[in-house]
């Protein structure tokens, strides 16, 4: 009798404990646009930026696995994967969903991996208008941009013209950028970024290359600053290819010209030889 009384009580407790852990656990953490944030991940950031809610996210692990997953949880709540591009200064898997956009980006830093989720309206640059006559293609493929160049003009300031060559858009973690720019005497100073080395070069006209520490450049700033125009060209460039696009950026009234998509460039144009 003594057994079976104990037997129950141990059950209950059991049972109490397990009823409790349940309830007390937390909700599943729920990103913007409505998905389940992977296991493992935890926010670290949120900002409203231009009607853009920009979420940052850290874990660990594999970055290509966790763009996966988080790509196939926004998948799950009905959002389109429409392949690569931009939104403000983030380029990453774009995805579509009642005319709005996710953006997924990451990049990996001291062995931490970070998640950006990006979800607004659609930019408008990005609005396509129908062409007279043109009918829909059953299972086009989105474009998929992995090198682009381009030239930018630049009026009234010191710097008039600036050359972007930049390739693996497609491979967020190894991107990496070169930019040519030309002063109002012809004079031309060169850089050269890594997004996976966090660093880059530095060349003036006739001299050797050096680091952006030894030249007292701020990698993130300057990174930041010159992304700008990377993610406008990409967007001009599904719309408006082979033409001149004036725009005003940053107070600066630029021209983009010359784009170039999936380009295949020489090694040396991103090393520092």
């Amino acid at each position: 009798m003594k057994i079976w009384i104990f037997g129950l009580v141990g059950v209950i407790i059991i049972s109490t404990f397990l009823i409790l852990s349940f309830v007390n656990r937390p909700p599943p953490l729920t990103g913007p646009g409505g998905f389940k944030v992977p296991s493992g991940f935890k926010i670290e950031e949120e900002n409203l930026v231009e009607n853009y809610i920009i979420v940052r996210y850290v874990g660990s692990g594999d970055l290509e696995k966790a763009m996966n997953s988080f790509d196939k949880a926004l998948r799950k709540e009905n959002w389109q994967s429409i392949g690569e591009g931009n939104i403000l200064r983030f380029y990453g898997r774009l995805l579509e969903k009642d005319n709005n956009f996710a953006l997924i980006s990451g990049e990996v830093e001291n062995e931490h991996v970070y998640i950006y989720v990006i979800v607004g309206p659609k930019p408008l640059e990005l609005e396509i208008p129908p062409q007279e006559n043109e009918q829909p293609q059953e299972n086009e493929q989105p474009l998929i941009i992995k090198s682009m160049s381009f030239t930018l003009l630049i009026e009234n300031y010191p710097i008039r013209r600036i050359e972007f060559y930049t390739r693996n858009l497609d491979q967020i973690e190894n991107l990496e950028l070169r930019i040519n720019a030309i002063d109002e005497n012809n004079a031309r100073i060169s850089y050269i970024m890594s997004w996976r080395a966090k660093t880059g070069w530095a060349r003036f006209e006739n001299e050797d290359w050096i680091t952006f520490e030894n030249a007292n450049i701020d990698f993130r700033e300057f990174w930041n600053y010159y992304i700008v125009f990377l993610n406008y060209a990409g967007a001009f460039a599904r719309i408006y290819t082979g033409q001149e696009i004036p725009a005003k950026i940053d107070n600066l009234n630029v021209i983009f010209t010359n784009i170039l998509i999936n380009p295949v460039f020489p090694d040396l144009i991103f090393q520092p030889i």
